[in-house]
């Protein structure tokens, strides 16, 4: 079985826009993370189809969806350029904490859950979320591929979730009755 060079990666956020004269970028923050995932020491870019480490110099949010980051050893505009458009990745080990975090904090980021196997107290095996709808902004859901290959949207509210295992990568929802014959 190979493994893919980003399977212990989480892509987190895409190089949108460069910032300034000094190789500065603007990084979006993909559905299910916040702009706070990229405030650490190291942050990757896919580069060639693979995945390249960037010590961050500087982090500053920009909106509650981007961030400017500076990066070592990109020292000009023209050099940034050439990661507009790309994929950007933090360690899907580092990803459980975030050093601006508080310790005590119980909040996950939804993003985190993307490969999750999901089932619901009633129907048993749902199928794995593939990833997070947050088309209108406003009602982000999860994406959840059935074993019959379709797919399911839940609504990603505290209220449907009974339980996280984040050891066993496994969510177990409390649906309510018919949420999940709307795909048939």
């Amino acid at each position: 079985m190979s493994t893919s060079p980003t399977d212990n990666l989480l892509q987190c956020g895409t190089v949108v826009k460069l910032h300034g004269t000094q190789g500065e970028i603007i990084v979006r923050a993909d559905d299910g993370f916040t702009i706070d995932f990229l405030d650490r020491h190291f942050i990757q870019i896919e580069i060639d189809s693979a995945p390249v480490p960037f010590e961050v110099d500087m982090f500053r949010a920009k909106s509650d969806m981007e961030s400017i980051v500076k990066l070592n050893l990109v020292p000009s505009q023209e050099y940034a350029r050439r990661l507009l458009g790309q994929r950007v990745y933090i360690d899907r080990s580092e990803a459980q904490t975030n050093p601006a975090d508080d310790a005590d904090s119980d909040d996950m980021a939804v993003g985190l859950l993307v490969g999750y196997e999901a089932s619901d107290v009633d129907e048993g095996l749902l199928g794995k979320i593939v990833s997070i709808d947050n088309m209108n902004g406003v009602n982000p859901l999860f994406v959840i591929e059935r074993p019959n290959g379709r797919e399911l949207l839940i609504p990603i509210t505290e209220d449907l979730i009974n339980s996280i295992d984040q050891e066993q990568r496994k969510i177990e929802f409390c649906l309510p009755e018919g949420l999940t014959s709307l795909d048939e």
